[in-house]
């Protein structure tokens, strides 16, 4: 039997490592793919006649320098200034029409010389505003600038050539690209935002400074310094302790599996001669072997890390992005959270005006966009409220004359407030800047969806699964599933998601109280999923434990009870508690097979989780305790997805499942242990499928909201 454990670990690790391997491996190529996505035309140069390459024109004239397009046999096309005239500057350009949104400028350069006084320039030009980065280059470097143009269809002119600089000299240029992208530059990078008129955050650089484009290189520094080392070593400690524990003591719900043994379960008694040595290589063993698995998490965590800071760009291959709010409901959590941690209150009105005058409060990528207002405007003299109403692609106020702007009227948040306070209340400590915000925000984001497969991992120990098929759920939800596109969003379903497993967790470990309390977080987090407490309360009072139904009943009933009297404090009605949208059924919403927001369309391997659920809600047998719990809640959630006429609304993927993905994890491998042979192939299948699905799709998260999942694969 230990032989057969210890194969399966080994299996295990035998897939999982090389998985998490090459995934890193992959995020740190930066090159170039294709011309795919270019905005430039004939960015590579391939095309022209005579000495002139088309779509590129040259500025101011020829006299100021000599202009030549060498494309020789053999050799990379490229576009190449001689300098003969000392202050003169010679670009050559093309204009193009943007949307509003971020760019990235990027092309090779070459400068004469080590001693040549004039560098080497990209620039970007706007309504007789522009910019340019200046390097002296003396072989062949690539160069890029990030900028954000504001306003739609605006003509931007794209240049590279030589300065208005002391000197002369020669500026070479080839495999010259424009990529749109979808997040935040780095703050570390060069970029430049035209509704400011300036370099933000850096200075242009000066022309003997290096490249300033950050790449993975740059990541791999932050990975490699002694903090990080420090704290990488304080977490393969903690992990360590923490698997070693989960395996000297059997879950209460099922029998200790073979890798989970305590040592008086091997028959390592103290008292017997000549057992003491053989408990401790036992230890020993197991402590190895915890270390092993806190190793396994060390890279899981790298792994998420790493998703927050990356983003593939067909055409350019991979940019460093500093994590930020992309779209949908995203931004206006951050506009609550800035709201809490500068002016401690929910009164959103000015934010939204901030926001629109380039304010900072609903992240860099939203600085001066006319946000939709999700608030609910409430008259403190009369006690009404109203949302606002929108057309026109604008919001609008209600125009009833008791909402128009007074001193009694303020607009409070739509959303439910849990969630962008725990986020205040994650980083207030650090004492965060606005500019900080953000990115502090996805960091915390990111280690609470770290979490995600570690709780999976940490109950899969605790009902008997042996280490090797507890770190196979864990794969399943991140490799396997959106939770890696979702560790870098910024809606709140990882958190719900870490709540919900740790709920279940503590009702596995018999703690009614701590179970009602994660359950009520989950309530808070999102109001309709207090059915699950409801449930949960239900299979308590199924099995006999009344004492701990009444427990459970007590203190979600509490929680209810703050909640109402929160609500009627924030927006004089208890009844806004976010149930608005399971009310509308208008048409019914696919939730398992929608092209774009389907579970079983982005993790299909989750049909076998569903069955085993299904099969599980009539039974009463201890070894379905865990399927047996979860199986109602699932249900009521799958048939009012049904019957939602509104869906996930503008999201990647099933963002209404993502919650549940660590209980479907651990019920497909229940289903597994089971299962026969042909059902394993199918299911292994399924989750490479899934696999080929999760990691495009976390790649590439901010360009393929309310896209299929094949468009991933399209980009790449």
């Amino acid at each position: 039997m230990a032989t057969s454990c210890n194969i399966r670990v080994r299996a295990c690790g035998a897939i999982a490592y090389p998985i998490l391997l090459l995934l890193l491996l992959a995020s740190c190529n930066s090159r170039p793919t294709s011309d795919s996505g270019n905005l430039l035309l004939n960015g590579r140069l391939v095309a022209g006649a005579g000495s002139k390459p088309d779509s590129w024109r040259t500025t101011p004239d020829r006299e100021s320098g000599v202009f030549e397009w060498r494309h020789e046999k053999g050799e990379l096309p490229e576009l190449r200034i001689i300098k003969t005239k000392d202050g003169d500057e010679s670009y050559w350009v093309q204009t193009v029409n943007l949307g509003a949104g971020w760019y990235y400028l990027t092309a090779e350069v070459l400068t004469g010389a080590h001693d040549q006084q004039t560098p080497a320039a990209l620039r970007v030009g706007e309504a007789g505003v522009s910019w340019a980065l200046r390097l002296n280059a003396p072989t062949w470097t690539r160069l890029g600038l990030y900028f954000k143009v504001r306003r739609p269809q605006d003509a931007v002119e794209i240049g590279c050539g030589v300065p208005d600089w002391p000197g002369t000299g020669i500026a070479s240029f080839r495999d010259v690209s424009l990529f749109r992208i979808y997040s935040v530059p780095p703050s570390s990078a060069d970029q430049f935002d035209f509704g400011l008129g300036r370099p933000h955050p850096r200075p242009v650089s000066r022309p003997d400074s290096r490249v300033v484009v950050e790449t993975s290189s740059s990541l791999l520094k932050e990975l490699a310094n002694f903090r990080s080392a420090v704290e990488g070593v304080l977490l393969l400690a903690l992990l360590t302790v923490l698997d070693w524990l989960l395996a000297s003591r059997p879950g209460p719900s099922a029998p200790a599996s073979c890798e989970g043994q305590s040592l008086r379960s091997r028959g390592t008694d103290r008292s017997a001669p000549g057992t003491y040595a053989q408990g401790a290589a036992l230890v020993g063993h197991d402590l190895w072997r915890s270390a092993g698995v806190a190793l396994f998490f060390s890279l899981v965590f790298v792994l998420i890390w790493l998703v927050t800071r990356l983003e593939f760009i067909p055409g350019t291959g991979f940019l460093v992005v500093a994590p930020g709010a992309v779209g949908g409901d995203e931004p206006h959590y951050l506009i609550t959270i800035n709201r809490l941690l500068f002016h401690h209150d929910f009164q959103l009105q000015d934010e939204y005006e901030s926001v629109a005058r380039g304010g900072l409060e609903a992240g860099a990528r939203f600085q001066g966009v006319q946000l939709d207002h999700h608030t609910a405007v409430v008259n403190r003299r009369t006690g009404h409220y109203a949302f606002g109403i929108g057309y026109g692609g604008l919001w609008h106020r209600n125009p009833a004359p008791e909402f128009a702007p007074s001193p009694d009227v303020y607009e409070t948040p739509a959303h439910p407030v849990a969630f962008p306070a725990l986020m205040a209340l994650a980083i207030a400590p650090f004492h965060p800047a606005i500019t900080d915000v953000e990115t502090d925000v996805g960091f915390v984001l990111a280690l609470i969806s770290f979490l995600g497969p570690l709780t999976t991992y940490c109950l899969a120990r605790r009902i008997g699964m042996g280490r090797g098929s507890a770190i196979l759920a864990a794969l399943l939800l991140v490799a396997a599933s959106p939770w890696l596109a979702y560790s870098r969003a910024y809606f709140r379903e990882s958190t719900i998601g870490v709540s919900l497993i740790l709920a279940l967790w503590a009702l596995m470990e018999d703690r009614p109280l701590l179970a009602a309390l994660a359950t009520a977080g989950v309530a808070i987090l999102r109001p309709p999923l207090g059915l699950v407490g409801a449930c949960f309360i239900f299979d308590q009072v199924r099995e006999g434990r009344r004492q701990d139904a009444i427990k459970m009943a007590l203190v979600l009933g509490l929680f209810a009870l703050v909640i109402l009297a929160f609500n009627y404090w924030l927006h004089k009605t208890v009844a806004h508690l976010g149930f608005g949208s399971f009310l509308k059924i208008n048409q019914p919403y696919d939730t398992f097979l929608d092209s774009a927001h389907g579970i079983l369309t982005f993790a299909p391997w989750t049909l076998f989780g569903f069955g085993a659920v299904a099969r599980s809600l009539g039974s009463f047998s201890p070894d379905s305790r865990l399927l047996r719990y979860i199986a109602v809640p699932v249900a009521l959630y799958a048939v009012a997805l049904t019957a939602c006429g509104f869906g996930p609304g503008y999201c990647y993927g099933p963002r209404y499942w993502v919650p549940f993905l660590p209980w479907l994890a651990i019920a497909t491998m229940l289903a597994m242990r089971t299962a026969s042979r042909p059902a394993r192939v199918a299911c292994a299948l399924l989750v490479l499928f899934s696999v080929a699905i999760a990691v495009p799709g976390a790649l590439c998260y901010p360009q393929l909201f309310a896209k299929s999942p094949l468009a991933g694969w399209r980009r790449l």
